[in-house]
């Protein structure tokens, strides 16, 4: 009986050792972050209240099966604000990029005129283009 109980118990340990591979999940592995310029922006009101929300939707396109949004970087002082996006890199196939959106909610606690500014790239001269909406709050 005691053979059969110490059998049983390194057969059970012998399995839960082959089970505990290090096959790679059906994930696809993130290998960089990028900043990724956004392409437009769909604001729902241009004029809003002191205190509601409204949320900001981004574009920009990113490569199927391979890319995808990471998160915002945003920055403000005083009444500015300035939004870059980045996307996120996997070692999966790439494919033919779409364009998808995302969204950030803004809720001001001051009146006032805020400017948007979302950045779109480089030009020729490596200068940031940048993409300006306003949006003004009133009490």
């Amino acid at each position: 009986m005691k053979n059969t109980i110490k059998i049983a118990v390194a057969g059970l340990v012998m399995l839960g050792i082959v089970s505990c591979n290090d096959n790679k999940d059906d994930y696809d592995q993130v290998t960089d972050i990028q900043k990724i310029a956004i392409d437009s922006v769909k604001l729902v009101n241009d004029t809003m209240r002191v205190g509601a929300s409204q949320s900001i939707i981004t574009y920009s396109k990113f490569s199927q099966g391979c890319e995808g949004f990471y998160a915002y970087d945003y920055q403000h002082d005083n009444m500015n604000r300035l939004v870059s996006a980045y996307k996120f890199k996997t070692d999966g196939v790439c494919e033919t990029p779409i364009a998808q959106g995302n969204k950030f909610d803004f809720l001001p606690q001051t009146e006032g005129t805020y400017i948007f500014k979302f950045w779109q790239g480089k030009d020729v001269s490596n200068n940031d283009i940048i993409l300006e909406k306003t949006i003004i709050v009133v009490e």
